[in-house]
């Protein structure tokens, strides 16, 4: 998502002097920018764009299209090269990349020419395809068996591959020229090893040469290096351990083999995440151990350290050694330089240092984790940040640290999780696969071309702009008229919320260690929870129950309910998880979202709503979801009528001074609902990721469909205290814990006051039907229809369960919503498409 990266990247790096107001006839483009980027940074983006836009005339210089474009969104223009797209790989002429698409048994391989536009040239069932260093050939694992398959691309041909009896394939990779294929070969009669099978070109296709790798043990797919006489391969953990001599304090734990093809011979390096220089002369690697101290042999202390060799042999040397993890060593094209990530306390940072030792530079100084760095080209350096589920990418100078974002979706809510980097040979491309869309739950990712060249035109970043602002007046609108009816019952609640009581419980809860469900620190949170919730003046309920396997005793979820008072039969739950890993205390994961939901709790323990309210602590999410799916099991044993659920997880840590979470929804209905709740009610900054797998809102999903939303961290899981000991109270923003319990209290408010979504929605010949509110105020029905794109295009209020509408066609969206005595329309529309 955005963040403040115009004063921090290669393109702005201060601002001019301004002149006073009274000297200037015309605003400058200085103004505009300082104005329109602390607004941008105050999350006020309407007004934001607006300086923007303003400043952004025809004759503006275009440092300043640069930085609007970067604060907004790309300034690196990116393709979509298909919506569902992974494991990409390039041809080593650059010219060719083959992608995968499709899941399980439908997957196929499809091989694209880099031009303007991007031609899918052929298509090849499974995965694993490989293309020839000219891209004319694409070789596959076919079915049945595995078997090795060749097409030439130019005629369509598959080749013939002769010389495989025997032996089953596990992969294929082509070697420095069109004319070798290297293939990972194995036999059902031997369990101890694989190897690497040489093929040659013939007149009419390939043939099987010779084993290449003698030696026992299992071998990865090779990577053929520049010049066609070194292969590189991985060896998996478990084969054969070999220390070279003198190495008795190194720890094995990968190795990796350098196969000369022209002597055949193969040497085995222990050590881990081998890089190799683009020219091919040069390789590094990680090595890890201990050294027996001199002074006290009873003391072992942990070392890295990163070798540099000639790829043709030759003594190794250190390029760095110390004490701190480090890991992904990147050797420059040429060779002479390293970058690496370093584990500093608790961060992962960038570095680059010389191959030979020294001038070692520090690259990164970001709270988030900082990953993977690929080199484009001698002086420029591709990386990633965040954590696994919310990674972005970025373009770093590797002489002054500058640093510019490469990929966005050029929205400003919506976040868009990046997964794989693969840039081209001559660094000038990069793949990228991603959820632009944020939709984290489809398994289908969209897969991106962008280079970091050509830069995004000044009409595009007005187009981008106009479409933002009309996006943030339209959510703005719909919020305000949606809470209007309620806003100052809700504002009367939720300045109540106070943040020296969300630290209180905080604290309380952090003092039991770890509340892991085989530790102590359990049983002490739920009492505590419990004699809370009893405190605020709720009847708690201790739902307990004992997890299956080795995982302890019993453990309970704790609930307090808010009986509602006109519609007590329909259920709202708000929950966090209060359990902890077993390592440390889980301070934002979940303390954070418990003390959140502790105090919307307390605030709302003497205004009842319409609809129940269950506030619900569950216990064992980190043991695999187990309270919340158990509290689920019940609810649905019993019958409860759960019509909508928020579930708030990891809310408390910020990465700088901004206050801002994510909405994690699967309902799109209760996700705006909630941006408006933290805009009008709050001083939350909210983004937005269609999330829920893994996380306990899933247990809602399965069981009662699509009614979910809640808050979590922003970026998502940055925190580089998730899951370890150091998950300690002095890293969370106690504010923010704060501003998103208001949030969840106006948005429970909002719910628990409105009519839920309608069932029972169908169409034909067009009349439309719906099942009768469950609310007792509703007054009427509000029914829209129009093209998908467009299905509030026209609009009628009705007072009965059914609808006759002209000129329904099929492919139109019919939506229908309930509106209640106080003027309250229902949270999401029920929906349904003409056939």
């Amino acid at each position: 998502m955005l963040r403040r990266l115009a004063l921090a990247t290669t393109l702005v790096l201060s601002l001019p002097v301004l002149l006073p107001a009274q000297q200037r006839s015309v605003v400058s483009p200085a103004t505009h920018w300082d104005l329109g980027y602390h607004a941008w940074d105050a999350g006020k983006y309407i007004d934001a764009i607006d300086h923007f836009r303003a400043m952004l005339t025809p004759n503006v210089e275009r440092h300043w299209v640069d930085s609007v474009a970067v604060l907004t969104g790309e300034l690196f223009p990116a393709t979509e090269i298909t919506d569902d797209g992974a494991r990409p790989s390039w041809s080593m002429d650059g010219r060719s990349f083959v992608y995968e698409t499709g899941v399980a048994a439908n997957r196929v391989s499809r091989v694209v020419r880099r031009n303007a536009p991007q031609t899918v040239v052929a298509e090849v069932p499974g995965g694993g395809a490989a293309l020839s260093p000219s891209g004319a050939l694409v070789a596959w694992l076919g079915m049945p068996g595995n078997n090795v398959m060749v097409r030439d691309l130019a005629s369509g041909r598959d080749l013939p591959v002769s010389g495989l009896d025997g032996w089953t394939a596990n992969g294929v990779t082509f070697g420095a020229d069109d004319g070798t294929l290297f293939v990972v070969v194995s036999r059902a009669s031997d369990g101890t090893r694989n190897d690497i099978l040489r093929l040659s070109r013939t007149v009419a296709g390939f043939a099987a040469t010779e084993l290449v790798t003698p030696t026992i043990g299992y071998k990865g797919v090779p990577v053929p290096l520049p010049g066609g006489r070194y292969l590189v391969y991985m060896i998996p953990a478990g084969n054969p351990v070999r220390l070279p001599t003198g190495a008795a304090g190194l720890r094995a734990a990968a190795a990796f083999g350098i196969l000369d093809l022209q002597t055949k011979s193969t040497r085995r390096i222990e050590g881990a995440s081998p890089t190799v220089s683009a020219d091919g002369l040069t390789i590094a690697w990680v090595e890890r151990g201990g050294a027996v101290s001199s002074a006290n042999p009873g003391i072992t202390t942990d070392f890295s350290r990163i070798m540099v060799a000639p790829i043709a042999g030759g003594d190794a040397v250190v390029a760095w050694k110390g004490g701190d993890r480090i890991d992904a060593p990147a050797l420059s094209p040429d060779g002479k330089r390293i970058a690496f990530q370093r584990m500093l306390v608790y961060d992962w940072e960038l570095f680059v240092v010389d191959a030979t030792g020294g001038n070692e530079f520090r690259l990164t100084r970001e709270i988030q984790h900082d990953l993977m760095p690929q080199w484009l080209n001698p002086n420029t350096i591709l990386a990633v940040m965040g954590e696994g589920r919310h990674r972005r990418s970025y373009i770093y100078n590797a002489m002054t640290g500058s640093r510019t974002r490469l990929f966005h979706n050029n929205t400003i809510r919506t976040i868009a999780p990046e997964y794989e980097w693969v840039p081209s040979p001559d660094g000038m491309a990069i793949l990228t696969v991603a959820e632009r869309d944020g939709n984290t739950v489809s398994p289908e990712r969209g897969l991106y071309l962008s280079g970091h060249a050509g830069q995004v035109t000044r009409e595009a970043v007005l187009d981008r702009l106009a479409t933002n602002r009309a996006s943030e007046v339209s959510l703005r609108d719909r919020g305000l008229a949606t809470f209007r009816p309620i806003a100052a019952a809700v504002r009367a609640v939720t300045t109540q919320v106070d943040v020296s009581r969300i630290y209180q419980y905080e604290k309380a809860l952090f003092d039991f260690d770890s509340k892991h469900i085989t530790m102590p620190g359990n049983a002490k949170a739920s009492a505590y929870l419990e004699a809370t919730y009893r405190g605020f003046g709720y009847t708690p309920e201790m739902q307990w129950f004992e997890p299956r396997g080795a995982l302890g005793g019993k453990t309970a979820n704790v609930l307090a309910v808010l009986k509602g008072t006109e519609n007590p039969e329909l259920v709202y739950v708000v929950s966090s998880h209060y359990d902890s890993r077993a390592e440390g205390p889980g301070a934002d994961d979940n303390t954070s979202g418990t003390a959140a939901l502790l105090e919307a709790a307390r605030v709302m323990a003497k205004h009842p709503q319409p609809a129940t309210i269950i506030f619900a602590s569950f216990t064992g999410e980190e043991a695999g979801l187990l309270g919340s799916r158990e509290f689920v099991r019940r609810a649905v044993a019993d019958s409860v009528k759960l019509v909508g659920a928020l579930n708030n997880d990891m809310l408390g840590w910020a990465n700088d001074h901004r206050l801002d979470n994510t909405i994690r929804y699967s309902n799109p209905g209760i996700r705006d609902i909630q941006h408006a709740a933290a805009a009008q009610f709050s001083a939350m900054i909210t983004y937005d990721a269609l999330y829920y797998k893994s996380t306990d809102a899933a247990a809602y999903y399965e069981a009662y469909g699509d009614i979910v939303g809640g808050i979590g961290s922003y970026p998502v899981l940055g925190n580089p205290h998730y899951h370890m000991v150091h998950d300690v109270l002095e890293v969370e923003n106690h504010q923010l814990i704060a501003e998103a319990s208001k949030t969840t209290v106006a948005t429970l408010m909002l719910l628990a006051s409105s009519p839920s979504r309608l069932k029972g929605l169908a169409v034909a010949n067009g009349v439309v039907i719906w099942a009768k509110s469950p609310e007792k105020s509703v007054t009427g029905y509000l029914v829209t229809w129009g093209p998908a794109n467009a299905p509030e295009q026209q609009r009628m209020r009705v007072t009965g369960r059914t609808a006759r509408i002209p000129g329904l066609r099929s492919g139109m969206v019919v939506q229908v919503k309930a509106v209640n005595a106080k003027g309250l329309e229902g949270w999401d529309w029920a929906r349904v498409v003409v056939p």
